[in-house]
């Protein structure tokens, strides 16, 4: 892999971890908070293009409560960018309160 991307997130950002075509290799995803399960919404898009409630994700991933999970994507392309935002729902705006930690991996 060409490079990793390590974050703690406790809001409802939505993170540019690249902003042209690449590939996504590893993702590993943390939840904090004991309350319950946590979703990663997943765009291949830039950033600023990604609405989070409105903009639709190309997929979610989901943790369950103080849980850790690790997805091998297999060096799947992402041929805009890749972005993501941590929520409390699969297509929701409400982020986190505890935090969660994410590392992905992309060529």
């Amino acid at each position: 892999m060409r490079g990793r991307d390590d974050r703690r997130l406790a809001a409802n950002t939505v993170v540019q971890v690249l902003g042209v075509r690449g590939h996504i290799g590893t993702i590993t995803f943390t939840n904090g908070e004991a309350a319950g399960a946590r979703y990663m919404q997943i765009f291949n898009a830039l950033a600023a293009n990604v609405n989070l409630g409105t903009t639709v994700p190309d997929m979610v991933l989901i943790v369950g409560a103080a849980d850790s999970e690790s997805f091998d994507f297999g060096d799947q392309e992402f041929s805009t960018g890749f972005s993501y935002a941590i929520t409390t729902s699969a297509e929701g705006s409400t982020g986190p309160t505890a935090a969660c930690w994410i590392s992905v991996s992309y060529l």
